[in-house]
C-alpha cells in the first residue's frame, strides 16, 4: 500500500472516531446540524453519480418516481413515499418482468412494514439507506466503480491484471 492509502485510511478512522465522540457527547446538536453539513452534499452526490452520470434523467420512470415521492411527501408519508416510488420505478424500468416484479414485491413488503410503524421506519432508513442503495444498485447490475468517485479506484480497476 502506498502512503496515500494509509492517509486515506487514517483520515477515515479519524472521522469515524470524531463521529462516535460527537454522537455520544452532543447528540442533539448533531441531529440539528448534521443534515445540513452531511445531508445536502450527500444528496447532491447521489444525484450526480446515480442520476446525472448514467443519464437516468432521460428515463420517464424517474419523473414518475419523483412525482410519487413529492406527492406522498406532502401528506407526511416520509420514507414510505420513497418506497412507493421504488415500486413504481421498478415496474416502469426496462428489464425482465421477473426482476421488476421481484423488486416491486420487495418494495411492497417494505411499504407494509413501514406502514405498521412509520416513525421507526424513518429512523431505520436514515441509518441503513447507504447499504440499501449499494446493494440494490449492485443487484440491478450497475457498475459501482464508475459511481464511486475515486479516480484511483477506477484506475486500478481499468488496469490489466
Amino acid at each position: 500500500m502506498s502512503n496515500r492509502e494509509w492517509r486515506i485510511a487514517g483520515g477515515g478512522l479519524a472521522l469515524l472516531g470524531a463521529a462516535l465522540l460527537s454522537a455520544t457527547t452532543l447528540p442533539l446538536l448533531l441531529l440539528a446540524v448534521g443534515p445540513l453539513i452531511w445531508g445536502v452534499p450527500h444528496l447532491v452526490a447521489d444525484i450526480r453519480y446515480l442520476v446525472a452520470r448514467p443519464r437516468l434523467y432521460r428515463a420517464k420512470s424517474l419523473y414518475v418516481a419523483a412525482a410519487v415521492v413529492a406527492g406522498l411527501s406532502m401528506f407526511g408519508f416520509g420514507v414510505r413515499a420513497g418506497i412507493a416510488a421504488a415500486m413504481v420505478t421498478a415496474m416502469l424500468s426496462p428489464g425482465s418482468l421477473r426482476r421488476r416484479a421481484t423488486i416491486a414485491a420487495i418494495a411492497g413488503l417494505l411499504f407494509i412494514l413501514a406502514q405498521r410503524s412509520p416513525d421507526n421506519a424513518n429512523i431505520v432508513f436514515l441509518h441503513a439507506h447507504n447499504p440499501i442503495v449499494a446493494t440494490t444498485a449492485s443487484w440491478s447490475g450497475l457498475d459501482l466503480a464508475t459511481f464511486a468517485g475515486s479516480p484511483s479506484f477506477a484506475a486500478r480497476r481499468s488496469q490489466p491484471r
